[in-house]
């Protein structure tokens, strides 16, 4: 429905993460893949039209904010659910971080997709690695393993055997120029340790990867999949305490954890959400997070958060200063 009307409105638009990787029959089943949204990315010239086609197909989007505070704030419009109840994430940017990623060359390495829609695109082979790495390591902390294994059978899908084929100097060189090396060679380097795939370790060794990741976090992260470790909550902000710099901002963020907003609580706990008694969704909150608080999980969450914002160290010189 969304790209037969952007066909008629003359709005491009590249299908994301699961929507490329089934529609471009990466998986041989599409049943294989799950996904819990519809991401699609639009030209940022073409935002506005975008926004007004969600309109125009009288779709609900449960976040109401100007358009002007969307592109300020954020990398994609306001969720938008269809009338089967399916979200869809419109996006004008690969992330919402401020990563210097060439939009215009990953539009002008597309692949069309004739079979779908005249105006509908996957990204290249390479550009969609970079992006399922982005999002494994970056875009949901709070799903840290799960993310993790998901990109496991997005990459065997993904190279199928092939995976010599690849552009690696593009993936590796535009890793280091948008400054997302950690957010990249993490998962590759856990693929390479968990999986039978011998040729990715050379690949890896070629472009002397295996020396720039945080080997302890890998590590940790391997032992807890292997070991089937249960991780029943890592939560984001526990990340964005290993990101903040400073005790202090490290406090703020702790607060916040312990005690957020009432805008974000109430969609945890929609129960209280509209009643005089809301506090209780705050005794709720303290009691799940004493009930599953693990200290595994939250270090484990706080070093992802650390990573990300530290260069990758030489895992020898590391081993050799333990």
């Amino acid at each position: 429905t969304f790209l037969n009307a952007a066909t008629r409105c003359g709005i491009d638009v590249m299908l994301l993460k699961g929507a490329a990787l089934i529609s471009k029959g990466f998986y041989p089943d599409k049943g294989l893949r799950f996904m819990s949204d519809i991401d699609v990315l639009v030209k940022r010239d073409d935002v506005y039209a975008a926004a007004g086609l969600l309109k125009e197909l009288e779709w609900e989007q449960p976040k109401s904010e100007p358009l002007e505070k969307q592109l300020q704030t954020h990398h994609h419009l306001n969720t938008a659910l269809t009338t089967q109840g399916i979200p869809i994430d419109v996006h004008f940017l690969i992330s919402r971080l401020p990563i210097d990623l060439d939009l215009d060359l990953i539009w002008r390495r597309a692949v069309p997709l004739p079979e779908l829609s005249p105006m509908a695109y996957a990204p290249s082979r390479e550009d969609l690695l970079i992006h399922l790495g982005i999002n494994t390591s970056m875009h949901h902390p709070d799903r840290l393993i799960q993310q993790h294994l998901k990109f496991l059978a997005d990459l065997a899908a993904l190279v199928h055997g092939e995976g010599r084929s690849f552009d690696w100097d593009y993936v590796f060189n535009t890793a280091k120029a948008a400054d997302i090396e950690v957010a990249v060679l993490h998962p590759l380097v856990l693929a390479y340790e968990l999986l039978d795939m011998e040729w990715l370790g050379d690949v890896l060794r070629e472009h002397n990867a295996l020396d720039r990741v945080h080997g302890d976090f890998l590590d940790r992260i391997c032992d807890d999949i292997r070991e089937g470790r249960p991780i029943s909550e890592v939560s984001w902000m526990v990340v964005r305490m290993g990101e903040a710099q400073g005790f202090i901002n490290k406090l703020k963020v702790l607060m916040r954890m312990i005690f957020p907003r009432w805008d974000e609580l109430g969609e945890v706990y929609p129960r209280w959400a509209n009643s005089n008694w809301y506090f209780i969704a705050y005794l709720q909150r303290m009691g799940h997070l004493i009930w599953s608080v693990r200290r595994g999980n939250f270090a484990l969450a706080y070093r992802a958060g650390s990573v990300l914002r530290e260069k990758p160290q030489d895992r020898n010189s590391s081993a050799s200063g333990n």
